[in-house]
């Protein structure tokens, strides 16, 4: 599980015993100001988690048999109750019932939609991004009304088309200008670039993760290029559907 993505969530485990309790410390890289026994109960621990490793502490909570616990997703360490009163710390508990989560399937599917949404909002910036470097080396500006744009959440791949006119059928056709593929495990991102003109060459780029060209393919190189962007496809696929 990825724990650059952050997460917000207090959990409420009951009668945790001694190697959940030392597997959620170890998980959640816990001070002892951060667990409160019998807050809520007895027999019951409530653990004020870093939005950093909230994903790890589920974790362990869907792979302990027989765990029982409460999810408060809306609530974190920043929430503004203290942990030192009770009293306040239980008001934000039930502040917060309303959207409290107690099986490990929705917990589960809980991190995977927030993991989603995360993706979707960083594949979208990092698209932007290539594509201004990608206007930069083909002198053309993409928001002019003759190209549309389209970013694929489900694959991550970026695409500008435009028409061409198809002196066979007498008809304007859709014509792929660019297309960018998501990063790969490296962060790099494979741009191929096929113009409308015959006299102008396609060009293959990589991209990295600063949105900067560090290699252009030239003959016979596509063949890496392909083989490069099967991976950050593959890749990005892996990833979204975790």
């Amino acid at each position: 599980m990825d724990n650059n993505i952050n997460f917000k969530g207090v959990f409420v485990v009951n009668k945790p015993n001694v190697v959940l309790r030392q597997a959620i410390k170890s998980a959640g890289k816990l001070s002892p100001e951060q667990i409160l026994p019998e807050y809520t109960g007895k027999n019951s621990i409530l653990y004020i988690v870093k939005d950093c490793y909230d994903k790890n502490v589920a974790s362990i909570l869907v792979g302990t048999p027989n765990s029982k616990f409460r999810y408060y997703p809306t609530l974190d360490a920043k929430s503004g109750f203290s942990t030192k009163i009770k009293s306040e710390a239980l008001a934000m508990l039930a502040s917060a019932k309303d959207s409290v989560i107690t099986s490990k399937e929705k917990l589960v599917n809980a991190f995977k939609q927030k993991s989603r949404n995360i993706i979707k909002i960083n594949i979208r910036r990092i698209q932007e991004r290539n594509l201004k470097l990608m206007s930069k080396e083909t002198l053309i500006d993409f928001n002019d009304a003759n190209y549309q744009k389209n970013i694929d959440i489900q694959t991550g791949v970026c695409k500008i088309f435009t028409k061409i006119y198809d002196s066979k059928t007498g008809k304007y056709k859709r014509h792929t200008l660019i297309e960018i593929t998501p990063p790969d495990k490296l962060g790099i991102c494979y741009s191929k670039y096929t113009p409308v003109a015959i006299e102008e060459k396609t060009r293959r780029i990589a991209i990295n993760k600063n949105g900067e060209k560090i290699f252009e393919y030239n003959t016979p190189a596509p063949l890496y290029f392909k083989q490069n962007v099967k991976e950050a496809k593959q890749y990005y696929s892996s990833q979204f559907n975790k």
